[in-house]
């Protein structure tokens, strides 16, 4: 009863208050969502008294244009703008004058000596002024595009021959058995990139059929080979980054450590970047512009490869939680299940408040479809960030093998 006392006013909930739910109709049904207190600051008064209704048992709001159909909210001041904001009529009022006639000749002559300055109208549509106003919001993730094919055969792969004359007797020691070119661009999934060096043809074919066949790469396409002049791992590369190994949980990692003696690098977040995958591993390497963990984790977020961090006990924001909070996952369903708009509504719902949990960040560190349904509900700037202050208190720290990490 006091519950409802303090709500016969239908005043706007504060943030101790009751709970606000929202009904909409969704092919036919209604759909009942929980607003968060944003929400319900912008929602409450598109609501008559009558389209509320208060659940003292619970202490819920529900609001619902179907309670009262035929009431209409009253409206706001800013919903009168259209009225009276429009484009105004600067066209001069020609009343009557009060000054004898002129002739045509005396009017042609004062034309000509004064020419009068028109003033332009403005236009009838603003949304093309607007539009270079007001730049439109960016995205949570830019997505980055796919890259020259050239790019991506050292990059990943690390195919480092030059524009020569290629001789496959000379290189290969053994006959050829490559397939031709557009089958190796379809075994790279680029089919499409423009490849002007028509005489790298040949020695990137060889080069991935040995990759898929599983056969000794020679030394003169790979810089993965000690005796290549190009040896990634070789003390005479440009590169600040360096890899070292580590075992956890039963499996290899490599931890990417950045250069200690940069600008700033106390600055750096608190943790360090870890992959499992060796071609990621060889491609930070290579990529010259990840000179920092940030760039490190921003490449493997945009580019969707998976990878872990770590931090040092000491430098955790908290001691760790006696008590684990767990989240409920959003569900699956059978490979044969045929959903509708409600279960798309449902999951999607359901999958944004499981993302906004502590935790979820390390989902956009899982790579494949987990990065990809994940990445366009967390900003990347949170992972990047690195652990949250509440993280111990929805997980528990997991250590690695002989390191005291």
């Amino acid at each position: 009863m006091n519950r409802e006392r303090a709500q016969e006013r239908h005043q706007l909930p504060g943030k101790g208050g009751p709970l606000v739910f929202i009904w909409e109709e969704v092919n036919g049904w209604l759909i009942r969502t929980k607003l968060n207190r944003k929400q319900v600051d912008d929602e409450w008064e598109n609501y008559t008294d009558a389209q509320r209704k208060f659940d003292s048992i619970n202490n819920e709001w529900d609001l619902a244009v179907e309670f009262a159909p035929q009431e209409e909210p009253p409206n706001d001041f800013d919903d009168q703008y259209d009225a009276y904001l429009h484009p105004m009529d600067i066209s001069p009022v020609c009343g009557p004058s009060e000054l004898p006639p002129q002739s045509s000749s005396e009017l042609h002559s004062r034309n000509a000596a004064s020419p009068v300055l028109e003033t332009p109208l403005p236009p009838a549509n603003y949304e093309a002024v607007l539009a270079k106003v007001y730049d439109l919001p960016a995205p949570i993730t830019l997505l980055r595009g796919l890259e020259p094919l050239d790019l991506v055969v050292y990059n990943r792969y690390g195919f480092v021959w030059r524009d020569l004359p290629y001789n496959p007797d000379t290189i290969l020691k053994r006959p050829r058995s490559a397939p031709d070119w557009n089958s190796t661009r379809r075994t790279l999934c680029d089919v499409v990139s423009h490849w002007c060096a028509t005489s790298l043809q040949d020695p990137l074919s060889d080069f991935v059929d040995c990759f898929v066949k599983d056969r000794d790469l020679p030394i003169s396409f790979w810089d993965g080979c000690a005796e290549n002049g190009r040896y990634i791992l070789g003390t005479g590369q440009n590169s600040k980054n360096n890899l070292r190994l580590l075992s956890y949980e039963g499996k290899m990692l490599y931890l990417i450590s950045d250069d200690s003696s940069a600008v700033n690098y106390h600055q750096k977040p608190a943790y360090e970047v870890l992959v499992e995958d060796p071609l990621t591993a060889l491609e930070c390497l290579r990529r010259k512009q990840l000179v920092n963990r940030r760039e490190i984790v921003k490449h493997l977020i945009t580019t969707g490869k998976a990878f872990m961090t770590r931090s040092r006990t000491s430098q955790l924001p908290y001691p760790q939680a006696d008590i684990v909070k767990w989240n409920r996952p959003p569900g699956y369903r059978r490979p044969a299940w045929k959903p509708d708009m409600l279960d798309y509504k449902h999951y999607e719902n359901h999958r944004n408040d499981f993302l906004l949990t502590p935790h979820a960040r390390a989902a956009v560190k899982y790579g494949g479809i987990v990065w990809r349904l994940s990445v366009q509900s967390i900003d990347p700037d949170y992972v990047t960030a690195g652990p949250s202050s509440e993280v111990l208190a929805t997980t528990r720290a997991k250590y690695f093998d002989h390191d005291d990490a």
